[in-house]
Order: structure tokens, then sequence, then C-alpha cells
């Protein structure tokens, strides 16, 4: 070949092939570099300490440092568990730092941010760093009669803080325990700095209110009428808090005259300390003036009060103790009866909750009460065995109650309400479960019924009436209309001789509702009796009465 080609054609035709050779070289793609799968992600709350993160062999595919609290880490690794095992990409990098925010900020961080800071992943180990939103600036306004040094112990939110939904919420609520302020709030965020000013709006009245109150819940001894007046302070000491005083009695002070006292403490630890007293003092007379009877009670109270919640019930738990004074039962629908003094010592123990969901919401309680018994002269079986056949200074109770509201359309509710007792003995008039009145069973005079233990039951439908304007300085008239079916039933843990164990009541009726802001509210209930139980000749049916106005 080098005899037939000059040397020059032999030249050009080496370059070509080397040519071709270098194409087909760079055609041909490079083998890929091996890609690192993701085997584990790791989350801190800042990023030096997601940086700081080591892989953890045995540790499972999501680990989440403790500082970020309780969140829920099964559903945040239901979420994440799609990328397990795959390659790690830029895309992928941004779907977790993606899942993981949003995560964040629907478990209550409202201004979280996820990022991936830089690192190794040579383990597969894959660090997110969650900053949480810290707060900048706290601001409050709008307060005059409540000082700002006591709005902000009651929030307890500091600069630096986390921005967390749950913690504003609890604050919140707490801060809005008394009636005579609102506290809002606005969060908002500062750009590029993962903070958040916060600024309340304190929608507040000067904390003194007057009431006035009438209703016809009384009973034939002492009178139909009650009429009572009440004052309330709100911020006693400058310490948020509450004390009030109230004096009822029926048309006549002689007949009946009650004074009450009530006093609520909020302490630091957010648990509130009541206090309450009353005392009452009866004069009715018997047999057209034959007979007269003065009756004294009174009554004491102490409970301890800790406030609860449990993912979506709100609630709170409080422990009691009772003690009551009287010579009487007139109060609780008794007859005439001439006993001595006796007294009562109790403990309660009771939890409460409310839950709101979509269609209405929950709210049931429960309460477990009992004495000792013996306790003084005046607390023995005998003593109280005269005002009550087989009634024990011992004794066991419980009660529980259920609500549940229900929106079947706009302005169209439904509200059924369930209350029992159980007692294991013989109760005296006060610790009795009765029915009948404008609380249990409609239609019937006040407590007609009382047994040991028993229930009752009311279903009320409620529609919204059109409201009726009353200028342009007053709120407007909201009307609501009812229709209501209550059922009652007692028992009689160890009747008397001619005693009936068990009884019943039942009725239907229509109410109406009436309120003005905060100012106005009234009800008129006119239950027509199903079981007719009283006295021969008595209406069958009653309209009961209740207006309170408030300034």
């Amino acid at each position: 070949m080098n005899r037939c080609f000059p040397p020059a054609v032999r030249l050009l035709a080496c370059l070509l092939v080397a040519g071709a050779w270098l194409r087909a070289a760079e055609a041909t793609p490079a083998p890929p570099e091996k890609a690192n799968l993701l085997r584990q992600i790791l989350i801190a709350d800042t990023v030096e300490a997601a940086q700081a993160l080591s892989h953890v062999p045995d540790g499972g595919f999501l680990i989440v440092s403790p500082k970020l609290g309780k969140i829920d880490q099964v559903e945040l690794l239901r979420r994440l568990k799609s990328g397990e095992n795959k390659p790690i990409t830029e895309r992928l990098l941004a779907a977790v730092a993606q899942v993981v925010e949003v995560f964040m900020r629907s478990s209550g961080y409202a201004i979280a941010t996820a990022i991936i800071p830089p690192q190794n992943i040579g383990e597969g180990a894959l660090r997110v760093a969650v900053l949480p939103g810290k707060v900048r600036n706290i601001k409050i306004e709008g307060n005059r009669w409540f000082s700002e040094s006591l709005l902000r112990e009651k929030l307890r939110i500091e600069r630096g803080g986390l921005v967390q939904v749950a913690e504003l919420d609890q604050s919140l609520a707490w801060t809005n325990g008394n009636q005579f302020r609102r506290v809002k709030l606005h969060v908002e965020p500062v750009a590029d700095t993962g903070e958040a000013d916060l600024f309340f709006a304190v929608q507040e009245r000067f904390p003194l209110r007057f009431t006035a109150g009438y209703e016809n819940t009384g009973n034939e001894i002492l009178g139909l009428d009650r009429y009572s007046g009440t004052v309330t302070y709100g911020n006693l000491w400058g310490l948020d808090h509450q004390v009030s005083y109230q004096q009822a009695m029926s048309h006549s002070t002689k007949l009946l005259r009650v004074h009450a006292f009530d006093y609520r403490a909020p302490l630091p630890w957010r648990h509130i300390l009541t206090v309450s007293a009353s005392s009452a003092k009866v004069n009715p007379t018997f047999f057209s003036g034959l007979f007269t009877q003065l009756g004294k009670s009174v009554n004491a109270d102490v409970k301890y009060v800790i406030p609860t919640r449990l993912k979506q019930w709100e609630g709170e738990v409080t422990a009691g103790l009772s003690f009551k004074q009287t010579n009487n039962n007139l109060e609780f629908g008794g007859q005439f009866a001439d006993f001595s003094m006796n007294d009562l010592f109790s403990a309660s123990l009771s939890a409460s909750a409310v839950r709101p969901d979509q269609r209405g919401r929950w709210v049931v309680s429960a309460t477990l009460i009992g004495s000792p018994g013996d306790l003084n002269s005046r607390n023995t079986d005998e003593t109280l065995g005269k005002s009550r056949f087989g009634a024990r200074s011992r004794y066991l109770y419980g009660q529980a109650w259920a609500q549940r509201v229900t929106f079947l359309a706009p302005g169209l509710s439904s509200i059924a309400r369930l209350s029992t007792q159980l007692a294991g003995t013989n109760l005296v008039p006060s610790e009795q479960f009765s029915a009948g009145g404008l609380n249990t069973v409609r239609g019937y005079e006040e407590r007609v019924l009382s047994g040991d233990s028993g229930f009752v039951f009311s279903h009320e439908v409620q529609r919204a009436l059109p409201a009726i304007p009353l200028g342009k300085k007053l709120p407007r008239m909201d009307l609501v209309g009812a229709f209501f079916w209550d059922y009652g039933r007692t028992i009689i843990k160890h009747p008397l001789i001619g005693e009936t164990k068990a009884a019943y009541l039942s009725s239907v009726g229509l109410g109406l509702r009436c309120s003005v802001g905060s100012y106005f509210s009234a009800t008129a209930d006119y239950g027509r009796q199903l079981e007719q139980i009283e006295t021969p000749g008595a209406p069958h049916h009653r309209l009961h009465v209740k207006m309170s106005l408030a300034y």
C-alpha cells in the first residue's frame, strides 16, 4: 500500500481514521456515577443542629429532634415514606423540604420553614433544618382597664419564643377568661428572617357589671316569683380576680331572702381557685297562718379547677369541698317539717369538656360526690334521718351530663340533652335528683318529683326568626323559636311503705328566646303535660319565664 499511495495520501487517511475514532468516543456516553439512595431523614430545629446530626444505622427512616416538641411523627413518616430508597436528586430534596414544611405548619408552627443545609449525603442520610419561627416583637393595643403587665403575664409569650398555634390558642383562651375583655391576635411574619411580630388587640370595658333578673321558678310555699340583683367586679386588686354578690328574693323579703358571694382567682400557673358562699332565710306560714316555720340554710364551696386539652377536646378537671347547713327542705320542694339543724360535708371530683366539629359540638361532664359521714353531732344518720327517712351521713353518688348541638341548616339547629344521677343510698333533699320545672321537664312545677337516682332527657329544635332592629345605637333583637319534648324519671333507692319507687314526667311545648347583645336576654317556654301526676284539678300546663337585664 505504501508503494501504491504517496506519503501525503497515507497521512490524510490516518487523520481521517483518528477523527472518526474521536467522534465515536465523544458520541459514546460515559458510565453514570452511582447515585446515593435515601435511607434516612434527620430533622432538627436549627441549621447547625441539623448539620451536626449523624446517620443512625438502626434508627429507622425518620428521626426528629425532641426540641421540635410533640408532633405526630407517625403521620410525618407516612407522608415521607414514598421517598425511601429513592435516588437523592434535586427534585427529591425539594419534595422532602416541601412535605416537611407543610406538615409543620399544619402541626401548629404557623410560619415554619424547612431547608436542606449543605451536607454530606454519602451514607444516604438527609438532614433537614426546620426553622419553626420565633417571636420578634410583641405589641398590645387598646387596653385601658387591664394593665399591659397583667396581660403579658397572662399571655406568657416572650421575645425569641416559638410561634406555635396551639400555645397561642391556649394563651388567648386563658386571657379571655374574663368576661370584661376580649383579646385578638394578628401574626405578621417578617420577610427573610424566620420571625414574626405579634399584635394583640384588646377590646375591653370598665370591669363593673350590674344585673337584674326575674324568673318564675319558685314553689307554692315560698312563692313562684324570684327576683335577683347581682353586682360583679372583674379586676380586683389589679390581678384579674372576679368577685360578685347576689341577692335574691320572693315577692316578699320576709318569705324568702338569699345572699350569695362568689370569688374567682386565676392563678399564675393557669389554674383557677373559686370560693362561694350563700345564706338563705325562709319564713312561710301553713294552715291559714296557724303555723310558721323559720328556716335557715348556709352553703360554702371551695373548688380548684385545672384547664385541660386532649386533641380536639377542651375542658377542665375540678376538685371541690362543700359544706351545707340547714333546718328545712322548703327550697327543694319539701313541705312543712320541724327538724333540727343538720350539716353536710362532701368532696367532689368532676371533669367536663367541649368538642366542636363541622356539624355542631359536644359538651359532656361527669361528677363524683361523696361524704365520709359522722364528722360532727349534726352529721349523723340519726340527725339526717329526721330530714328524710333512711338518709345516711355516709354516701356516694355520681352525676353525668351530655349535650349535642347539631346544625341542621342555616338558622335551624337540634339540641339534645341528657342528665343522670346514680346513688347508692337514700339522700337528703339537697342531694336528691329532681325533675320538673324550667331546667328539667317543662310544663310542671319545680321539683315536683325527687329521687335518689334518675335521668332527664330533652330534645329541642330551634329556628332563628327575623331579627328586630332597635335603632342605630342599640344592637338588634335576635329571636329564636323552639319546639321541645322533655322526659324525666326519678327512682327512690329504698322507698317507704306507700311510696312509689319510680315515677316519670313527660311534656311537649313551644318556646321563644330573645336577646339584645349582652344587655338583655329572655326565655319563655310553654309546656303541656303528657303525664299528669299533680293534684287533680290543677292545670296540666305551665308557662316558664326567665329574663335578665345587664349593664
